[in-house]
């Protein structure tokens, strides 16, 4: 009862980390069946499997499924693999606690609100956010689980950046891209992408560097953005979008410039 308190309160604070449980222990084991732990992004931990080397090489399975989303069955020889004395041998089942990744859609028009619509069925948590209601009214994007109706800084602060969160600018304006590029990059996220072409790109590094923006800060953003697939409709855009979303939930990189 406790464990499935505890999983509920990091779902409710939209804590990511692996729960790990001796699913089989055979002959001499530190833990037996049922055993658990948690491993957190930050490399803090909870409860024990073990602990010493066991608990050590745990450690690089739990930062794979974290990547990948996937769970695995681990199984390890104390003695001949990790060299512990105690010479038994345990299969640990590794899985992800993830909450639903949040997508952020600065400009819900053409591309934006088909991005939405497409989406929807990835499971993102989405938000629109659109200085323009038309645009987010929910008989034109039920899918949207929140609205923000404004692109200015001071009505996004308590928007739910983080590292499972993903940004897609695509307004009316190349200012206001420009404007939310520049806010965004001061907040934590593992995607953020802004629609445009090479040109477009170009111009916004340089605007950036020319206010000393970090490189390595410049590096984060995607543009142009979505899988080459020769899109031209604001519906095949958007799934250019997603399928490059997807690439980078699922582990398969991040494309930079």
């Amino acid at each position: 009862m406790e464990l499935l308190e505890r999983l509920v309160e990091l779902q409710k604070q939209r804590e990511r980390a692996v729960l790990i449980t001796v699913v089989e222990a055979r002959g001499s084991t530190p833990r037996k069946p049922g055993a658990r732990m948690l491993i957190f992004p930050d490399g803090r931990t909870e409860g024990t499997v073990g602990g010493g080397k066991v608990e050590h090489v745990l450690r690089d399975a739990a930062t794979r499924v974290l990547k990948t989303e996937n769970a695995e069955l681990v199984h390890h020889n104390l003695t001949t693999e990790l060299a512990m004395c105690c010479g038994g041998q345990m299969t640990f089942f590794v899985e992800p606690l993830m909450t639903p990744p949040t997508l952020m859609v600065f400009g819900c028009g053409h591309v934006g609100g088909a991005l939405v619509r497409i989406a929807a069925d990835l499971g993102f948590t989405l938000i629109g956010i659109d200085d323009l209601e038309e645009n987010t009214a929910p008989a034109r994007l039920p899918q949207l689980a929140r609205v923000v109706s404004s692109y200015e800084p001071a009505d996004l602060g308590d928007l739910p950046f983080g590292e499972d969160t993903y940004i897609v600018i695509a307004t009316r304006e190349h200012a206001i891209d420009q404007r939310l590029l520049e806010f965004c990059l001061t907040k934590p996220c593992r995607y953020l992408g802004v629609i445009g072409s090479a040109r477009k790109a170009h111009m916004q590094r340089e605007r950036l560097a020319a206010k000393n923006v970090p490189a390595e800060q410049i590096a984060r953003i995607t543009c142009p953005m979505g899988a080459d697939i020769g899109g031209e409709t604001p519906a095949e855009i958007a799934v250019s979008i997603c399928a490059q979303l997807i690439q980078v939930r699922r582990g398969g990189g991040h494309r930079t410039p």
